[in-house]
């Protein structure tokens, strides 16, 4: 029985085909990669209102403050309204802290993280209405979600921009010029799932929205 041997030429050819079929093969496979992390964000936005909306209903129908929070789990440190959330148990413990302040609790996997978003210390990936909900843990100026009309329409969270030292933990129509990194009007991190960012609304719907698109939707002080 006669054995053959590859050729150096035939060899060649054959990794080239291997790296044309691989050529081809990559694109789709990030698609695809991007189009289930765009999957799990929304589906981590829809649990995140599930605990806005339980918070709301034992607050009065407001939405819990951005910041300035005090913690039960550090007595020294204030924190932002994820962790304040978790720390309520609205949320899963742990699931709303930043690495530096949680130390051994940390957990990296977490619904506040986008898995198309690096870790890098942030507090969350998503931010909340600010508008509605103020930055201060005193409400009297807030608005109560009983008082919205459309509440289909008005933007309850979203994709927010990603910033390791200053706490990015709110989205707002207010926040423009020097608020803002180009190109990411309100905080919200537009480009984040193949040029499109998930915005939640007060009915907790999910919507994949363009920043073209941004002034199409309402903060509640309508």
């Amino acid at each position: 029985m006669n054995s053959r041997i590859f050729t150096l030429i035939e060899l060649l050819v054959v990794i080239a085909i291997i790296a044309i079929l691989a050529a081809m093969l990559l694109p789709a496979l990030n698609q695809a990669r991007m189009k289930s992390y765009d999957a799990k964000c929304k589906s981590q936005h829809k649990q995140i209102c599930a605990g806005l909306g339980f918070y709301s209903n034992d607050y009065n129908g407001y939405l819990i403050p951005a910041g300035n929070h005090p913690s039960q789990f550090n007595a020294s440190a204030s924190v932002q309204w994820c962790t304040r959330l978790d720390e309520l148990g609205y949320l899963p413990r742990y699931a709303g802290n930043r690495r530096s302040n949680a130390g051994a609790h940390y957990k990296p996997v977490r619904i506040f993280r986008c898995p198309a978003v690096l870790e890098n210390n942030q507090w969350t990936d998503y931010g909340t209405n600010l508008i509605m909900t103020l930055i201060s843990t005193n409400c009297q100026n807030a608005i109560p979600i009983n008082k919205i009309r459309r509440p289909s329409r008005v933007i309850m969270l979203a994709d927010c921009c990603k910033d390791p030292d200053t706490p990015y933990v709110s989205v707002s129509r207010d926040f423009v010029g020097s608020y803002i990194t180009a190109g990411y009007d309100y905080r919200i991190a537009w480009p984040r799932h193949q040029a499109q960012t998930n915005i939640a609304f007060l009915d907790h719907h999910v919507e994949s929205v363009r920043r073209d698109q941004r002034n199409n939707y309402e903060w509640g002080d309508e």
